[in-house]
């Protein structure tokens, strides 16, 4: 597994220059930090991971049926894989610049 600091290194990239990752399929882990119902899409819920050192984080989309059939809740250190969007993810009321919609998880 990649080192904290590259870890972050990674999020920071992406959250930098989103655009560069749009469609791209990317790889990452981290611990459920936070798990919100996706108000447009009751098939989806958006899942915050944050690295092992809490310095930064990524938001997912993961498929309800995925989360349930995993049993993923607040804490597990999971890995996603998945394809890189921007501007999709509406959380607490601001857009962020980058998540990930989730092909597969995987609880570590």
């Amino acid at each position: 597994t990649p080192s904290n600091s590259s870890a972050a290194s990674d999020v920071y990239k992406r959250q930098g220059n989103p655009e560069r990752y749009e469609g791209k399929n990317i790889k990452t882990s981290g611990t459920v930090s936070y798990i919100q119902r996706e108000s447009d899409n009751n098939t989806m819920d958006y899942v915050v991971l944050n690295n092992s050192d809490d310095s930064a984080a990524t938001v997912t989309e993961i498929e309800v049926e995925d989360m349930h059939d995993n049993h993923i809740t607040e804490g597990d250190n999971i890995t996603v894989e998945g394809g890189g969007l921007t501007q999709t993810v509406k959380l607490h009321g601001k857009t962020l610049k980058s998540d990930i919609i989730v092909d597969s998880v995987i609880v570590n």
